[in-house]
């Protein structure tokens, strides 16, 4: 994320099987389990070296023109997601493509594409649009508010589900905390993300906390590897009890 900031193009896959997961009896049991996953899966590590907002936001090193990732959450051990994600040699988020894959088949379908804009006063707007069809949507932005700190604003009007997240970076340019409010539904949550590093400013592990509960969850980094621009290429999240809860495995391509 790092992994952590991983996109969240992914977030609004799991924003909307949250929102879902609501409308059940267990979903209390679960949502603190989901937002976990949610606030951890944006933050790996890598030191920021692009100045881009995306490549700040998504943490690469390196002229990186695509990037391919798989994911696996444990809460959904029958699919696995695949993400495609296109830069500009500014260093730009440009389009990204998002698939789902039942794991018995292995065939990935497309589910959406994700275009983006930015206005004059420098905030990135990123469109979702069905396969298939031809309705945009926005789904959420990003603002650059200081050297160190990034808004994250993510909305699904017609699912009624908000989050507003502001993101710390520390002076060595890692993702080192963020804040979240929002809601799904009438269900509200407010809750706080710490990622603790190595002397090697690599994640050792992410601490969550519900604001409204006060319920701690901590998640453990494992198994990490970088390519040769630092980027990393695969890496996975395990709970208190050593479960894995998150798969990630990333290719890239770069500018000569």
């Amino acid at each position: 994320m790092s992994i952590s900031h991983n996109v969240n193009y992914q977030i609004f896959k799991t924003l909307k099987k949250v929102y879902l997961l609501s409308l059940t009896s267990s979903f209390m049991k679960n949502k603190f389990v989901v937002s976990l996953v949610l606030m951890v899966i944006i933050a790996v590590s890598c030191t920021r070296e692009s100045t881009s907002l995306d490549g700040i936001f998504y943490e690469v090193k390196g002229p990186v023109k695509t990037i391919t990732e798989i994911e696996k959450m444990s809460i959904y051990p029958d699919q696995i997601s695949k993400n495609v994600y296109y830069f500009n040699k500014q260093g730009e988020l440009t389009k990204a493509e998002h698939f789902n894959s039942n794991a018995a088949s292995g065939i990935f379908d497309l589910e959406y594409v994700t275009h983006v804009k930015q206005t004059k006063d420098g905030i990135r707007h990123y469109y979702k649009t069905e396969s298939g069809s031809d309705k945009t949507s926005e789904v959420f932005l990003l603002e650059k508010v200081s050297e160190n700190k990034i808004h994250y604003t993510f909305k699904i009007e017609a699912k009624d589900v908000e989050v507003n997240r502001i993101i710390y970076y520390n002076r060595a340019n890692l993702p080192v905390r963020s804040l979240a409010t929002g809601h799904y539904g009438e269900t509200k949550f407010e809750t706080k993300k710490e990622n603790f590093y190595t002397n090697q400013d690599v994640l050792d592990y992410s601490v969550t906390t519900d604001l409204i509960t006060n319920e701690t969850l901590t998640a453990y980094y494992k198994s990490g590897t970088q390519d040769h621009f630092g980027n990393f290429t695969s890496g996975q999240f395990v709970d208190e009890n050593g479960k894995n809860t998150y798969t990630i495995k990333r290719n890239y391509t770069y500018y000569k």
